[in-house]
């Protein structure tokens, strides 16, 4: 590994505040490229997908979990990721996996429709009441191919994990043992914002500029929902308590 670190005083800073730092270039374009070919082979295996034939893109499609140890893929473990995530678990700390995790494979849908935020399925990856303050791990996303703004990407709360633990702090020793599920619906319903945002109470109009363009405060935090967008090669590392 290079001993100039890959990310910065400021990139470090803007992950504990925002929960989530971008990586241009974490692996190289080219390379990307050459899996997005992989994963269209896949995808026309599998499902009869056709890249260049927008009538077999079926929106339903979810994912290519059998394709992950493909050895196509290996190149995402550059000195330049693997770098990033040792300034966040410690060198010799962690092991390169044997695959990067799932693919998220989002076709536009069959008939043009507005963009809009989702009212559901917001939620944590790791569960806050388990593992409030520790950094037990880093999430990963992974571009491919160019994601634009309203392309596709997934859909992200900057600062949520300092909400999160915030939360935390004022449950009871069983409330933090609650599933998931409960949890989650505890989270959301603490916050107006939050409440809104996950279609617990209506929406106000003009919502998108509600969420998505001044932050609210909530526990004392800016909270903003923004959208992960990048050039093939990029990569975004999350806090484990990023709310998606």
């Amino acid at each position: 590994m290079s001993n100039s670190p890959v990310l910065s005083a400021e990139d470090l800073a803007h992950f504990e505040e925002k929960g989530y730092v971008r990586i241009p270039e974490a692996f190289p374009r080219e390379e990307a490229l050459n899996m997005q070919d992989a994963m269209w082979a896949h995808l026309h295996e599998m499902y009869g997908t056709v890249k260049e034939d927008r009538s077999t893109w079926n929106p339903r499609t979810s994912g290519m979990k059998t394709e992950q140890d493909a050895p196509v893929y290996k190149a995402i473990g550059s000195e330049r990721l693997c770098g990033a995530i040792d300034q966040f678990l410690g060198a010799g700390a962690w092991q390169i996996p044997r695959h990067w995790g799932g693919f998220l494979v989002t076709f536009p849908p069959e008939e043009p429709t507005e963009w809009t935020l989702p009212a559901g399925g917001w939620h944590w990856d790791t569960h806050p009441g388990l593992y409030p303050g520790e950094m037990v791990n880093i999430r990963i996303f992974l571009f491919f191919s160019q994601v634009k703004p309203q392309g596709g990407g997934t859909l992200m709360v900057e600062g949520a994990h300092r909400a999160t633990k915030q939360f935390v702090k004022r449950l009871t020793p069983r409330e933090r043992k609650l599933k998931f599920r409960a949890l989650k619906k505890l989270f959301e319903k603490s916050n107006p914002w939050l409440a809104e945002l996950g279609g617990h109470t209506t929406r106000p109009s003009g919502h998108m500029a509600h969420f998505m363009t001044e932050p609210t405060i909530v526990d004392g935090v800016p909270l903003r929902v923004i959208e992960m967008t990048g050039e093939p090669g990029d990569a975004i590392l999350c806090h484990p308590l990023f709310w998606h």
